[in-house]
């Protein structure tokens, strides 16, 4: 088994209109840090695999497609075999034309991104060498619920501490044959929001800055993967200083580096990927008019697609948004594929992904969505299906 890592720079230039919340006029002022576009590929037995992370709020269905072609053109690996992951800050540039007082995504800049970030998947493959890949899983406590019941009225986005909420922080260790960290791979379920509307700067948020701290304290390119964290914000808080972010993603970092230095876990070479398109009933998003509609233009419906990949002994399921943490739960105890954890924010984004009962509780996720109940069923069924063909291949 081979594996290579890059990382490139994709902060937007400036001025840059920034996007994840519902503010007019807010422009960067600043870029507090970088944002990084990072490739994980991995090779066994003449196939070859990759992950790409983005710190980037989200990416759209023809983003994906037209990044998975430059990547097949540059380095021949399989638009299925290709996994694309947003962070999902809300302290970068918009990508899909998502908020009707904002000025259109500059596509000439879109055009570039998409390069830059095919870029990172051609230096990770140019830099293959002999790997193998370890898996540890610890308890994180970073994140709180924030759907809560009013005594009297519907639910409202605060903090629930008795709320479902996912602990686990997981990693990914790819280790070169000298001993060395080529890359990692972080996932958890948190909303990088610590920094919120009334900030202006440019950053990754609290992932930013755990991938920083872990890159300077072993080596090698960190990737984080978001996880089920639709309704799953930072225990401390939304809207906080930019000191209050670093603490929270050195905190992560602190995990995340206990993990990947702990004993020698047994490698497994086992590669593969599986993917299934699937067309859904659709809703009206309550702001997302724009990009519903093109889509629904172009493709006649709403198609979206769902995506295993398997990479050692760690295997990633996609959602195309916002994955409840009740969702990607349900995902996870109904396949086969173990061990695996939720993607979210891959290769599309439809908007949130909640389940029965969280559309008859109300409040802001069942209605910031593309997809009725009955196609989050269809998702979860597709999920389930593309991970258990992976399971057995």
């Amino acid at each position: 088994m081979r594996a290579g890592a890059a990382s490139v720079d994709i902060t937007p230039p400036m001025p840059a209109w920034l996007c994840g919340f519902g503010v007019d006029n807010r422009v960067a002022t600043e870029v507090a840090d970088d944002l990084h576009a990072r490739a994980l590929v991995v090779e066994h037995e003449g196939r070859a695999v990759a992950l790409v992370a983005c710190e980037l709020l989200w990416l759209e269905r023809r983003n994906v497609q037209v990044l998975r072609r430059l990547i097949e053109e540059s380095c021949g690996l399989a638009p299925g075999d290709v996994m694309v992951a947003c962070t999902h800050t809300h302290s970068g540039p918009d990508t899909i034309d998502w908020w009707k007082t904002h000025p259109p995504v500059n596509q000439e800049w879109l055009n570039t991104l998409l390069r830059q970030i095919a870029g990172a998947v051609y230096l990770a493959q140019q830099r293959l060498r002999p790997a193998r890949l370890e898996t540890h899983s610890g308890h994180a406590t970073l994140g709180v619920n924030r759907r809560k019941r009013a005594e009297r009225g519907p639910v409202q986005m605060t903090a629930n501490p008795e709320g479902p909420v996912e602990q686990a922080l997981t990693t990914l260790r790819v280790v070169g044959d000298d001993g060395g960290l080529l890359a990692s791979v972080v996932h958890h379920a948190t909303h990088p929001v610590v920094l919120a509307g009334a900030s202006l700067v440019v950053s990754g948020d609290w992932p930013g800055e755990l991938c920083r701290t872990v890159e300077q304290a072993l080596g090698g390119v960190c990737l984080y993967v978001n996880g089920a964290c639709g309704d799953i914000n930072p225990r401390a808080g939304v809207g906080r200083s930019y000191a209050e972010m670093l603490q929270v993603g050195r905190q992560a970092a602190g995990l995340a580096i206990s993990l990947l230095c702990g004993e020698p876990a047994e490698p497994r070479e086992a590669l593969g990927a599986a993917s299934v398109d699937i067309s859904v009933p659709w809703q009206e998003h309550s702001y997302l008019t724009v990009p519903q509609q093109r889509r629904l233009a172009a493709d006649g419906g709403l198609v979206t697609e769902v995506q295993a990949l398997r990479l050692g002994p760690l295997s990633f399921i996609s959602a195309p948004g916002e994955c409840l943490v009740e969702t990607g739960w349900k995902v996870l105890a109904e396949t086969a594929l173990r061990p695996a954890v939720i993607a979210g924010y891959t290769n599309d984004y439809v908007g949130y992904l909640p389940l029965q009962h969280i559309y008859a509780e109300g409040g802001y996720e069942p209605q910031a969505t593309m997809l009725t109940q009955e196609a989050v069923l269809q998702y979860v069924a597709a999920a389930v299906e593309v991970a258990d063909r992976l399971a057995a291949d």
